[in-house]
């Protein structure tokens, strides 16, 4: 499974290369213009899919739920380039936690505490998730772009893989 798992990260990573090309074209307002959709501008929806990569790939890699340290704020990346940074750096930070992991560790549980209850999740299915989550809101971010005018892109797998096969 963990060959599956590495190759949709793959197309992650892709996907979000293309998406930053297209948000490349807004001007500073666009970029940070509220939205009356999800979590907000496309500057929040960028730095919502950040946010909770880094949060849970900090996670993963610690073995223990994050408890409020080190959580990054929008503020911190308020333009097109330093939320092109903060991607470069989760990107790093994925890769490092994905190359580290084996088979076995895709069972591995980790209990999360939320509003009083316990649950346990495996780490296959948090890897999941976050892609899922990712693919969601590029989604929405390409849609915010479309309204603007600016260039979309495709970012489904079966476009990735036509690219990376040519290549």
């Amino acid at each position: 499974m963990l060959h599956m798992i590495l190759e949709l990260y793959q197309h992650h990573f892709w996907a979000n290369r293309k998406v930053m090309e297209c948000v490349s074209a807004l001007s500073p307002a666009q970029f940070t213009q509220p939205l009356d959709y999800s979590v907000g501008s496309v500057q929040q929806q960028l730095f919502h899919i950040a946010y909770w990569e880094h949060y849970w790939f900090n996670t993963l890699r610690r073995g223990t739920v994050l408890n409020g340290e080190a959580l990054l704020r929008v503020d911190d990346y308020p333009d097109i380039a330093s939320m092109q940074y903060l991607y470069g750096q989760n990107q790093k930070l994925v890769d490092s936690v994905l190359e580290a992991l084996s088979d076995d560790d895709l069972d591995r549980t980790l209990a999360l505490e939320r509003r009083g209850q316990s649950r346990e999740f495996t780490t296959w299915r948090i890897l999941f998730q976050m892609y899922g989550h990712a693919l969601d809101h590029r989604a929405q971010v390409l849609a915010a772009l479309h309204r603007f005018g600016a260039p979309t892109c495709e970012q489904t797998y079966m476009f990735y893989m036509v690219e990376r096969d040519r290549t």
